[in-house]
């Protein structure tokens, strides 16, 4: 390999690292419009999770032959497997409320190949719109609806209002807005994480015991709190870092003290089961300024006792009760 070919690769390389940063990051969502209101959003790096202990853990609870995306490979020729990066997902609500949602999957693909594809395969629509193509899709395919590619590097999928109002403009200067400083917690998104969640104060208003949802978590109430993140690796073992952001110092402290107090009490009650008193003390809680963290690592062999525990404990006996713990 001559000099100038590997100066070359060289240059490339910090590139390639960085798009596949990217693309596992809240940026994925760059150049689109969020959902109007959008209260969450969670992504995920195929490429750590894929082969990883999770991957395998998740695959045993399926079982053969039950991977969800089966159903969409089949009608896009799509094989999140092997074409994906990355994927996210930005909501502003439950689905049961009428609530708008957006999957975003970034990758490499042949639009071209693909678009011919879809147009072809039966129960298949599709309209121009704003911003490119809208496909929709038989709903035994994805449970979404609709398809679209932005580029050739990302592929939403969503309602038809939500992939349409990605592609498109905001509904509302409001919505603008919401959208921006929505997307100023996802730049604050490590690069270097396998999984992420971001949600905001409104999201957040139910465990403060404020807006619509809260008497449904009536029995778990927190301090108003403006943001929370919580970003993870997945190997060599599980772990996590969760960032909570409170309204002031003082609430930032009442709330470390409760996790303290949640993880203290887990740990006396797990006198028989050593698996959750492991659990409890591989937690750890601080607080500085307006800011909560903790974190936690956690072994593969642990969630594996655990689950083996929770099947023993929910398996109906030959009366037809639970076993008990």
């Amino acid at each position: 390999m001559s000099a100038s070919v590997k100066r070359c690769l060289f240059a490339l390389l910090p590139m390639a690292l960085a798009a596949q940063a990217v693309a596992a990051t809240g940026a994925i969502f760059d150049g689109l419009e969020l959902p109007a209101r959008t209260r969450f959003a969670a992504g995920l790096n195929l490429s750590a999770f894929l082969g990883s202990p999770l991957d395998e853990l998740w695959r045993k609870e399926l079982g053969q032959g039950q991977n969800p995306f089966d159903a969409l490979r089949a009608t896009t020729g799509i094989d999140f497997e092997k074409d994906l990066d990355a994927i996210a997902i930005a909501s502003s609500g439950p689905a049961e409320a009428g609530q708008r949602g957006l999957v975003v999957a970034s990758g490499r693909f042949d639009v071209y190949a693909l678009a011919r594809r879809l147009e072809v395969k039966s129960g298949v629509t599709w309209k121009a719109v704003q911003g490119g193509t809208i496909y929709s899709l038989p709903s035994q395919a994805s449970g979404l609806g609709a398809l679209a590619f932005h580029g050739s590097d990302r592929i939403l999928l969503g309602t038809q209002s939500s992939v349409a109002e990605a592609l498109g403009r905001p509904t509302s200067e409001a919505a603008t807005a919401a959208a921006v400083n929505f997307k100023a917690l996802l730049r604050e998104v490590p690069s270097a994480t396998a999984f992420w969640v971001v949600v905001d104060s409104e999201g957040l208003a139910p465990l403060a015991g404020e807006g619509p949802d809260a008497g449904k978590l009536a029995a778990f109430k927190l301090p108003a709190l403006q943001s929370l993140m919580l970003t993870g690796d997945l190997s060599p073992d599980l772990s996590f870092e969760l960032v909570a952001e409170a309204d002031d110092d003082a609430a930032a402290r009442n709330l470390a003290d409760a996790v303290r107090g949640f993880v203290a009490l887990a740990a006396l009650q797990a006198a028989e089961q050593p698996e959750l008193q492991q659990l409890a003390t591989a937690v750890n809680v601080s607080a500085s300024g307006r800011r909560l963290k903790a974190t936690a690592r956690v072994r593969y062999e642990l969630l594996e006792k655990l689950k083996s525990r929770s099947a023993k404990v929910t398996a109906p006996t030959k009366g037809g009760s639970s076993v008990k713990p």
